[in-house]
């Protein structure tokens, strides 16, 4: 009971009527290790006592830090359902800045659980996930050295030079705390103007992710996995082809699946690809060589009159004296 002794007596040299754990601390780096094996044998045994009264006390000071939190709850209006709720979370991040602090972190404790609290709730670092910059810019100054400016949405017109070397380098060429020239994560979006008026009437993407609004409308659209024995509900919004083969993130190059049949279209020897022309069809070739082809649900449209299917020709009722117009009669 040699090291428990001095252990003990570390602990209580300060103030022998408050034990501190930092006087134990001290005193474990203080024990020696004995020169012979029995005296070893000894202080390893003497030592995992201590480890279970270190655990038991670990444990006591535990509840009573818990009671304390409901205690303080109580008295700020908790209603008793919440009381004790997240105390072992403080309790974890309170462990995890003190040790961030210990190496020579300069955050508050506060400013680290914080932080720390973010990141494991989000899983990224300070909860930032990326920013879209949506900076616009013609092809000309991008890859030609043009010198018209680009386009800053949110703030306005930004250098040509500035812009191209944004997009080509991937850097903001500024300094962002501890790293100078931040990188960038670069898509590249093509925006289709009409000759003359230059009016915007169309734009694709090079992101690998389907935005927002076009998954939406390929679960409009597809209704279904498209797959043609498959008509689970969709789980999967697929490029047709794989943005690994330059496939473009498009309508055309879209189609929704259920989880199964995408992960299946991925396997050796499985081809798809869009057929142009009219409806929206895809052509699914498997390792047997069988070709499939699939097309969307019809749309809940009126069909045309079987008599007067034109939407402005005029015809003569056979009937009547007068011509009529298809949607006036």
């Amino acid at each position: 009971m040699e090291a428990v002794g001095a252990l003990a007596r570390a602990g209580t040299a300060g103030n022998p009527a408050v034990p501190s754990v930092a006087g134990v601390l001290e005193g474990l780096s203080a024990v020696r290790v004995c020169a012979d094996g029995a005296g070893m044998i000894g202080q390893l045994r003497e030592l995992e006592d201590l480890k279970s009264a270190a655990a038991a006390k670990q444990a006591q000071i535990a509840v009573a830090f818990d009671l304390s939190q409901r205690r303080a709850q109580a008295a700020a209006g908790v209603p008793a359902a919440g009381l004790g709720a997240g105390v072992a979370a403080h309790a974890a991040l309170t462990r995890h800045a003190d040790t961030l602090r210990s190496t020579g972190d300069e955050r508050t404790r506060g400013q680290i659980m914080a932080d720390a609290l973010v990141e494991r709730l989000t899983g990224t670092p300070a909860g930032i996930t990326g920013i879209e910059i949506q900076l616009v810019m013609t092809d000309r100054t991008l890859l030609q050295g043009d010198s018209k400016p680009a386009r800053l949405p949110g703030y306005g017109t930004v250098p040509a030079q500035w812009a191209r070397e944004t997009v080509l380098n991937g850097s903001t060429g500024a300094e962002t705390g501890p790293a100078e020239n931040a990188r960038l994560s670069v898509w590249l979006r093509r925006l289709y103007t009409a000759p003359g008026t230059g009016e915007l009437v169309a734009m694709d993407s090079k992101a690998r992710i389907f935005p927002p609004g076009l998954r939406r409308f390929l679960q409009i659209r597809d209704d279904t996995c498209r797959t043609p024995y498959c008509d689970a509900p969709i789980r999967h919004h697929d490029h047709i082809i794989p943005r690994h083969n330059n496939g473009p993130t498009t309508a055309g190059n879209g189609q929704g699946l259920c989880e199964a049949c995408n992960h299946t279209k991925e396997n050796p020897r499985w081809h798809a690809k869009p057929l142009s022309g009219g409806r929206h069809t895809v052509e699914t070739r498997t390792p047997t060589g069988h070709t499939y082809h699939s097309t969307p649900p019809d749309t809940p449209t009126t069909p045309p009159h079987p008599r007067y299917p034109g939407p402005r020709r005029r015809y003569l009722c056979p009937r009547w004296p007068r011509p009529l117009c298809r949607g006036n009669w």
